[in-house]
């Protein structure tokens, strides 16, 4: 599956390039309109907020336990789109994403003298890396509606795990692999200026992945005691800013 997202983001981002060269190509992401001029790139700023209801699990003695929390996760990240065919256009980037788990449970707290901690919080600092594609379908000069299908990986470079007592925050800086999620999402978008847009869109996660962290206790009785997170429900925003040239 990591193959398959690598190889997916390089075809689209291959699909922008050709784009870029192939006139045929080189129609609007935008209708025209009488108010705004034709656009055919799109640099944007986008904010997006996701929540989740998520799970994991440990053992206590031999009973399994599968404990759950809420959280709210965000990041900032920028993107570019460019039309592939018609009102279908294609969009990479690149951003910061804080992914969030309230979920207590035990984990290897680095403190020889301090045994049998478990987890307030945790939360993952992330390289987001993501591509996709979209259909944008014009209903007014202003008004657009936006549909898209994104392919999103995560790479952790800072952990943190919250624990509830006054013993300090457990921080590890390395690098992992976080996991990957895949969206779809709907919106609305309208321009502000001729070259200036805003947009808000809605979140539906329909496919995530969290890997392991080893600073979760393994347990021998099954093999998903240090899966970060099993995703029961998720659903987000995004908010966005984009010059279109």
């Amino acid at each position: 599956m990591k193959k398959s997202c690598c190889l997916l983001i390089t075809m689209i981002f291959i699909s922008l390039i050709s784009a870029q060269r192939n006139t045929h190509f080189n129609k609007p992401l935008y209708s025209n309109s009488a108010k705004h001029p034709t656009a055919v790139n799109a640099l944007g700023i986008s904010l997006p907020i996701i929540w989740n209801n998520s799970a994991a699990t440990f053992y206590r003695l031999v009973t399994r336990q599968a404990p759950n929390g809420k959280a709210v996760s965000y990041g900032l990240n920028i993107n570019y789109s460019k039309t592939i065919q018609r009102n279908y256009y294609g969009t990479i980037g690149v951003g910061y994403f804080k992914q969030i788990f309230n979920i207590t449970r035990p984990f290897n707290y680095i403190n020889p003298t301090d045994l049998g901690f478990s987890t307030k919080s945790y939360n993952y600092k992330n390289i987001h890396l993501f591509a996709g594609i979209g259909n944008i379908v014009n209903i007014s000069k202003e008004f657009y509606l936006n549909f898209g299908l994104l392919f999103n990986l995560f790479y952790s470079y800072q952990q943190e795990y919250l624990i509830p007592s006054n013993l300090p925050t457990q921080i590890i800086t390395s690098s992992m692999e976080l996991g990957k999620m895949i969206n779809g999402s709907i919106g609305v978008e309208k321009f502000i200026t001729k070259k200036i847009s805003t947009g808000f869109n809605i979140l539906i996660p329909i496919y995530v992945n969290w890997y392991d962290d080893e600073v979760f206790v393994k347990y021998d009785y099954s093999n998903d005691t240090q899966q970060i997170a099993r995703n029961k429900l998720s659903l987000g925003s995004s908010l966005s800013l984009k010059y279109n040239f």
